[in-house]
């Protein structure tokens, strides 16, 4: 099992394998602490390549660009997997790690909590009415263009700070039903459904 993270989350990893192999004696995991992100991609491209990676891999927002290499989740759902009901596991959770014909690639173990930050004095100054909550998609993108409208040259009205480059375009784009990857297994970034 490789994944990336500190000493602190690898110790934490390799404790919960341990609560695992005690469980299932018969099945062996090897814990494989990859250190940062670009380390931990290096290292599986390598193993990838050398066909030796591992059976269990800690994947992002990138999965689709490993997909050639990953089995299929859905025959293991309600077997060994028990997290096909709602009452188990949060079925929204599945949706960004499914492509467009239903085959599931990865089980979210967690993400990074997304909020959208602004500058209160930049709004009222601009004379627009400050964000509610709960906005849908829509309602951002045209608050965003009525706040834009009102901001002086090269102010913007909403700019990405997120982790990845890509990570608040890919959120909308799962959120309004595209998916990354078309039919074959290709790399399509617009594709609807």
């Amino acid at each position: 099992m490789g994944w990336w993270g500190n000493d602190d989350r690898a110790a934490r990893t390799l404790a919960v394998i341990d609560l695992f192999e005690a469980a299932y004696p018969e099945i062996t995991v090897i814990g494989e602490p990859n250190g940062g992100t670009a380390d931990h991609f290096q290292i599986i491209d390598t193993q990838l390549a050398g066909n030796n990676a591992p059976d269990v891999i800690q994947f992002g927002g990138n999965w689709p660009d490993y997909v050639q290499y990953l089995e299929p989740l859905n025959d293991y759902l309600g077997k060994q997997l028990l997290i096909n009901t709602p009452e188990r596991f949060d079925q929204t959770a599945l949706i960004p790690a499914t492509d467009v014909d239903g085959n599931l690639y990865a089980i979210s173990l967690g993400t990074n909590t997304l909020v959208l930050v602004y500058n209160k004095t930049m709004i009222e100054a601009a004379g627009v009415d400050l964000p509610e909550d709960n906005m849908t998609w829509e309602e951002l993108l045209d608050y965003g263009r009525e706040l834009q409208a009102n901001l002086p040259d090269g102010v913007y009205a909403l700019r990405g700070q997120q982790h990845e480059p890509g990570e608040l375009p890919q959120l909308f784009l799962y959120a309004t039903g595209y998916r990354r990857l078309d039919s074959g297994r290709r790399r399509q970034i617009l594709r609807h459904g």
